[in-house]
């Protein structure tokens, strides 16, 4: 095996960048979510570093592809899908990237994803201290040793975070991501403090349970017809109010470690579990000012339960020809059907409200009726179908233009492998026969 000391790669550059003339090229930055604390923009000074880069080159840099995140999955990363999705059009000559592993730190199938879509499109990676040809079979170990260190980094990363977060836990610092409602993370003290500007609202939600036995649905369309943003900007719901009156944070308790996964639809990792409470980290003496006592607490939780609506025994639901096929007109939700004995079938007047607590009311109707409208208008359908004139087939000039690009790429690697020769005989590796 051939170690090659730094001098050497920069020759490996040089004679790189001299045999394929490097014009377009887009820009790949990215940054997990908690990087530098949120001292400093490390993407802008990623960004800026790379621009540096192609303008003392002189490279055309045709897009800036900028995202955060930590996945190490490629269906989750938005950018990179459509960073590889340009690489296989073909639309670089070179993707500038700040190091090999910001690229991907994912496992062999997730980075032979990447390494494919550029080798087959013949686009390079650049780094500020290197070119990566992935069609060079000289860089394959190298780039392989690379990937497995990064790899291994990330994971290392992973695991003193964690270790990090259950210390941090258990000293009463706040360390579950985003806080509950009223409070907001103060990064300086690397706690939760409650934002005045949502104090009064809380105390507000706290009366309207107690004092006014306002149910939570009820709550939520106050706070919207007020104009409240919700905890995650938008409009409150039923749900949202529960979780915010029964979190116990806002008695100084902090729980860590209750569950593992996600159940998040984007995130691909283990599905969501809930651990056994001996697993959980249980701080009940916190940093983090105290809003609510546990008497109040109490209150609640006997309040919510009292009007929590108990599940009926469940019972055999019957199924109709457009059971989950029919949406209403005004407000896009499923409707109803109703079925009493001696009575014509109908669909249910729509009861969905909106956040604001405004009813749809969209009519009932009977179903016969919904029936024959549907009849009438599947027949139309047919009747335009079969009236379209068939368009004439064009001439197949698929497997020419196949058989043209196989010759093109054909070509390219014989061109590849005549350079490699001329250089390997330029340094004396082989003589002339």
């Amino acid at each position: 095996m051939v170690l090659l000391h730094a001098k050497g790669v920069h020759n490996v550059m040089e004679l790189t960048m001299n045999r394929t003339k490097i014009t377009d090229v887009a820009i790949y930055l990215r940054k997990s979510r908690d990087e530098s604390d949120g001292m400093e923009d490390v993407l802008a000074k990623h960004e800026s570093r790379l621009l540096e880069y192609a303008d003392r080159n002189e490279f055309n840099v045709l897009h800036i592809y900028r995202e955060i995140g930590t996945s190490q999955y490629i269906d989750a990363r938005t950018e990179m899908q459509r960073l590889l999705q340009g690489v296989s059009r073909g639309l670089y000559d070179a993707v500038l990237v700040m190091d090999l592993d910001r690229l991907s730190r994912g496992d062999m199938y997730e980075f032979g994803r990447i390494q494919r879509a550029f080798a087959e499109s013949s686009t390079l990676v650049v780094t500020p201290q290197k070119v990566i040809d992935f069609n060079d079979e000289s860089q394959e170990i190298v780039v392989g040793v690379e990937h497995l260190v990064g790899r291994q980094e990330y994971k290392q990363i992973r695991k003193r975070m964690v270790i990090g977060k259950q210390e941090g836990a258990k000293m009463g610092n706040w360390t579950n991501g985003k806080p509950p409602f009223p409070y907001i993370y103060d990064r300086n003290t690397r706690n939760i403090v409650v934002d005045e500007s949502k104090r009064e609202i809380y105390n507000l939600m706290k009366k309207w349970l107690l004092e006014d036995d306002m149910p939570c649905y009820k709550i939520s369309t106050t706070l919207n017809k007020m104009g409240v943003p919700s905890p995650g900007g938008s409009t409150w719901s039923e749900n949202a109010v529960y979780r915010v009156l029964t979190s116990e944070v806002h008695m100084g308790i902090i729980v860590y470690g209750k569950t593992s996964g996600s159940g998040h639809k984007n995130k691909f990792t283990k599905p969501l579990t809930v651990k056994d409470k001996v697993e959980w980290i249980v701080n009940r003496d916190c940093k983090h000012e105290i809003i609510k006592t546990e008497a109040e607490h109490d209150q609640i939780m006997s309040r919510l339960a009292r009007k929590r609506i108990q599940p009926k025994e469940p019972r055999k639901r019957n199924f109709y020809p457009l059971t989950g096929l029919l949406f209403c007109g005004k407000c896009k939700r499923s409707m109803q059907f109703m079925n009493k004995a001696g009575r014509r079938l109908m669909v249910k007047t729509c009861q969905t409200h909106d956040p604001f607590g405004n009813r749809c009311y969209n009519q009932a109707s009977y179903v016969d009726v919904v029936y024959h409208e549907l009849q009438g208008r599947l027949v139309e359908y047919e009747q335009q179908i079969r009236q379209q004139t068939p368009q004439q087939p064009q001439a197949d000039t698929s497997t020419l233009e196949i058989a043209r690009n196989n010759k093109h790429d054909e070509m390219k690697e014989l061109n590849k492998a005549l350079e490699r020769n001329e250089d390997m005989f330029l340094r004396g590796k082989f003589d002339e026969v």
